[in-house]
């Protein structure tokens, strides 16, 4: 243990993240792991990622929700993998709207991975994706499909997960389901939403406790935490806080300001524009003023002989 790093913690709760536990999360031992590989990843694969940098965030480490995000999802995928039967195969995951990150090439180096299928409706991402260099992993692959419409048998991944994505969507209920038919019996999901506290951004409290009982009807929570999302309490990170513990984190950028309108019209690929424009009309504004946001991290399994949806 390096002098940076705290003994170890439990694992990082479901549901919204106590400000004060996220405080303490920046030089833990697993956070110092995943900023090591990070390091490493953006140092061999700069000119890759540029153009994720320059749309989203140059090192997402260091995004406000992600700091909290990655270990979450981490943690869950290895407990998980450490419950599964003695001498099973390598896990095969979906990374659900994935972006072009260093996280799912972490987990290959870190669990026992086979493969990882990243999907993002963003046609650059499986383009700018041939041209990463290790410690990228070659178990990674790259695809751009429709949450709404995966292109993948029935039943084929032991773990989905889905980071601070289906707060964007229009078509929750459908990708539930194509999560439910993709997802083997007895399989993971873990999926954390962003959730607007004045409901000034995605999701409002209400959508996103409706999106809870959408997850709810076809998975199992490993908690019961799905009540929970109606009442943060005084204690959640918020962006309105995030400031205190680290200056230097990255605050969201919200898809209601001008640049961020300037930015997707650029690349005008499926984007919520309704929602957008109303915001931005009504003086919503952007950045981390726009709305007081915070987040919340859920995890599901599927019940063995659950049945493909109806219409799937």
């Amino acid at each position: 243990m390096t002098p940076t790093e705290t003994p170890a913690r439990p694992p990082l709760p479901h549901g919204y993240p106590p400000a004060e536990l996220y405080a303490r999360l920046g030089h833990d031992a697993l956070h110092a792991a995943l900023r090591r590989f990070d390091d490493e990843f953006l140092g061999a694969n700069r000119e890759a990622l540029r153009d994720y940098a320059a749309h989203w965030v140059a090192d997402p480490l260091q995004h406000w929700s992600r700091r909290w995000e990655y270990p979450y999802v981490f943690e869950r995928l290895a407990a998980w993998s450490e419950r599964r039967a003695s001498g099973a195969a390598g896990l095969r995951i979906l990374d659900a709207g994935c972006g072009l990150t260093f996280f799912p090439h972490y987990l290959t180096s870190a669990l026992p991975v086979d493969e990882i299928d990243c999907c993002d409706r963003d046609p650059a991402m499986e383009r700018d994706a041939r041209r990463l260099q290790p410690p990228a992993s070659a178990r990674v692959h790259y695809g751009t499909q429709d949450l709404a419409r995966l292109g993948y048998g029935d039943a084929v991944f032991d773990c989905i997960y889905c980071i601070s994505v289906l707060e964007h969507t229009t078509e929750r209920g459908r990708i539930a389901d194509e999560f439910q038919r993709t997802l083997r019996p007895g399989g993971l999901l873990v999926v954390t939403i962003d959730v607007s506290l004045d409901g000034r951004a995605e999701i409002p409290r209400q959508e996103a406790g409706r999106l809870m009982e959408e997850l709810e009807r076809r998975f199992q929570p490993l908690e019961p935490f799905v009540a929970g999302v109606a009442d943060p309490g005084p204690a959640v990170l918020t962006t309105r806080n995030v400031g205190r513990y680290e200056p230097s984190l990255v605050p969201p950028r919200t898809y209601a300001s001008a640049g961020g309108v300037a930015r997707r019209l650029l690349k005008p690929h499926t984007f919520p524009w309704g929602k957008a424009f109303r915001r931005l009309l009504g003086g919503g504004g952007g950045g981390s003023a726009a709305s007081e946001l915070t987040f919340f991290c859920t995890a599901w399994v599927k019940a063995p002989g659950v049945a493909a949806p109806v219409g799937a």
